[in-house]
């Protein structure tokens, strides 16, 4: 435990001077293998403490530290855990939250506007997400994660949203996931992460790049699943085209990059592929106005090869709940032991 706080108190110094300084092989990524975890759904719960009754085995439970009480984070993802569920940290990326979050970077790292609904109201969309400020949060935020016995961590707001300026790059990308799996390798060396605790990184959105990492043979390790929110937030185009056409009805899921590439992957790697969509969307070409989404946009969704479910939840500013369910035929098996070291040759 003493050698996992020295890596958070030391993570300028050390973790991202080895990330830095190790030179990645390019590999092709091989799928984790099956069996031991029937995955059941992911139980979104970021910010509230939900009662334990809520969960059940097999689901991914996705929680936010910083909004449960201190003193009873790292119990309540013991007692997640006993359930047969396993548990996912929900780290800020890509974004800072206005105030001391943001007043930390401010002077140091760029800073845009959200290009989403949020635009000026409590986030602010971070240009520069690989400058050593950003990695440094991130790094401890990791860290903190694994330190409480998380499964996964979940890196929020790196794809790019069609009205943001600074698309993520494949560069970019690979940069944070080496941090994780430097950090993730570093702390089973020293035992601060258990033999046989089953860890990994959660492909959020920007599946498109994550795709082009993977076919690359770029990254250390699969993810552990796919996750994409808000689809048509991230149909190429001219700004909000995505948001107009889902308002007209003519937006299909299989008009969005994003789903493609997600589908795509988890056919190939043999990994859940969750979607999550809000049925009152804030409508990003006007401020403070609403509008429903389409039933017809889910359900085509959730009929897609390689799509495991479609989460529908109420509303965009209240991310707890599984909602309106609709089941995919996409894969429901998760790795049932950790996933370590480098991936085999390419196939």
């Amino acid at each position: 435990m003493a050698a996992a706080r020295s890596i958070l108190c030391a993570t300028a110094a050390c973790v991202l001077a080895i990330c830095a300084a190790q030179a990645r092989a390019q590999t092709c990524l091989q799928p984790p293998g099956t069996g031991g975890f029937a995955f059941t759904g992911l139980y979104p719960a970021i910010e509230n403490k939900l009662p334990l009754s809520s969960f059940r085995k097999g689901q991914v439970v996705e929680i936010d530290p910083l909004a449960l009480p201190a003193d009873e984070v790292r119990g309540y993802i013991k007692a997640i855990q006993n359930l047969g569920a396993r548990v996912s940290v929900y780290l800020v990326g890509g974004h800072c939250d206005k105030g001391p979050d943001c007043d930390a970077l401010a002077g140091k790292v760029k800073l845009g506007t959200t290009g989403s609904w949020s635009i000026d109201k409590s986030e602010s969309r971070i240009l520069d997400i690989t400058h050593k400020a950003v990695k440094e949060r991130l790094a401890r935020g990791i860290v903190n994660a694994f330190l409480l016995g998380a499964n996964y961590i979940r890196i929020d707001n790196l794809h790019h949203p069609s009205g943001a300026a600074g698309p993520r790059t494949g560069a970019q990308m690979r940069e944070l996931f080496d941090l994780v799996h430097e950090i993730e390798d570093q702390m089973r060396a020293d035992g601060s992460i258990g033999r046989d605790t089953v860890t990994g990184v959660i492909a959020h959105n920007n599946l498109v790049v994550w795709e082009e990492l993977i076919n690359a043979g770029a990254l250390r390790r699969p993810p552990a699943f796919l996750t994409s929110e808000r689809t048509s937030q991230v149909v190429p185009g001219e700004r909000w085209q995505g948001d107009a056409r889902l308002k007209a009805g003519d937006l299909a899921p299989t008009d969005v990059p994003e789903i493609e590439a997600g589908r795509r992957i988890a056919l190939k790697l043999g990994v859940p592929y969750t979607i999550v969509e809000f049925r009152k969307m804030h409508d990003l070409a006007n401020r403070d106005k609403v509008f429903a989404l389409p039933q017809s946009y889910v359900e085509a969704a959730a009929l897609l090869p390689g799509v495991t479910e479609v989460i529908v939840m109420p509303r965009e500013n209240n991310y707890v709940g599984r909602g309106e369910i609709l089941a995919g035929s996409g894969p429901r098996l998760m790795a049932a032991k950790p996933v370590l070291g480098r991936a085999g040759p390419c196939s």
